[in-house]
């Protein structure tokens, strides 16, 4: 439950989160986003799961001033449960990186794999350490970045050969959801119906 300040705010930031989406979208892979108020003093971001199996996510929220990053981990989540329910190309995914895959969330916060550098890790294919996690992950973690900061998207795509191949190809996932889901980065224009 939350704080009853935070309940408004949170109602605003969700139709923030939805409105740029084909209204039957969200619904088709959504049926419950819950906003949890608790203090989490050993984290720097903002938390989320979500569960593809209960079409639901969560997200931890401390207060109001979290706003980008509550916006940034829904994004993120949601990514989940749209590659749950309409599931990108895997073995494509895996051919666009030069490194593997840890083998989940637990191998990537265990220490596994060497330690790269922001442009090893994005040389690789990935947006961030933790994309390397898994595929979910890779997916999640370049959906919250191109749909928050498209912009950054977009100049390491111009960098990274691997990292572009990976951005085209969520683009095209993206505009075969329902509704057609037209990324920031996408410089194609909508199809017409």
């Amino acid at each position: 439950p939350l704080d009853d300040e935070l309940v408004p705010w949170s109602i605003e930031l969700a139709h923030e989160w939805i409105g740029p989406y084909p209204p039957e979208l969200v619904p088709d892979v959504v049926d419950e986003v819950r906003f949890v108020d608790e203090e989490k003093d050993d984290v720097s971001h903002v938390l989320g799961s979500a569960e593809c199996g209960l079409r639901s996510m969560v997200v931890v929220v401390n207060d109001k001033r979290e706003h980008g990053g509550v916006l940034t981990t829904m994004h993120h989540e949601l990514a989940h449960l749209l590659a749950c329910a309409y599931p990108p190309d895997r073995k494509a995914w895996a051919a666009a990186n030069a490194l593997p895959w840890l083998g989940g969330s637990r191998a990537f916060r265990g220490g596994k794999g060497e330690k790269l550098t922001a442009d090893q890790l994005h040389e690789a294919g990935f947006v961030s350490g933790y994309a390397q996690a898994s595929f979910q992950e890779d997916v999640a973690e370049l959906y919250e970045v191109v749909t928050m900061d498209p912009d950054r998207a977009t100049k390491l795509a111009a960098r990274f050969e691997r990292f572009d191949r990976k951005l085209r190809m969520l683009e095209d996932w993206a505009r075969a959801l329902p509704g057609e889901v037209v990324l920031p980065t996408d410089p194609r224009p909508p199809t017409e119906p």
